[in-house]
């Protein structure tokens, strides 16, 4: 996906700097809401026999403009992708996908109101 911004004189410069500025908090914001959407919804897709998988997943790291969620279980990733023997049980690309979105519409809304 790309997007593409043509600007047409000075005062178009200026309205996207004040536009970027008057973002910038409510991004960090999104970011967080959309993070924690997403160790909820891969909480309740992640398939539990002990419920350690489940519990492990949350917030790994958080620096400026992005967040990652995964879990430090050392099968996390067989469930995730599968194995040879096992057919994947995806719990966090589907939990990242609903939150990109989350997060695309919580921008959109806020950039409606500007």
């Amino acid at each position: 996906m790309s997007y593409r911004v043509e600007v047409d004189g000075f005062e178009k410069t200026q309205s996207l700097k004040t536009l970027a500025a008057s973002l910038k908090g409510y991004v960090d914001e999104a970011l967080k809401h959309a993070s924690e959407l997403c160790v909820a919804e891969a909480k309740r897709l992640a398939p539990v026999r002990t419920g350690r998988l489940r519990d492990s997943i949350k917030i790994l790291e958080r620096g400026e403009g992005y967040v990652t969620v995964g879990s430090d279980v050392e099968y996390a990733p067989y469930v995730e992708y599968g194995t040879y023997r096992m057919a994947p049980r995806s719990f966090l690309r589907p939990a990242v996908n609903d939150a990109v979105y989350a997060f695309q519409e919580l921008i959109e809304v806020r950039v409606e109101r500007i």
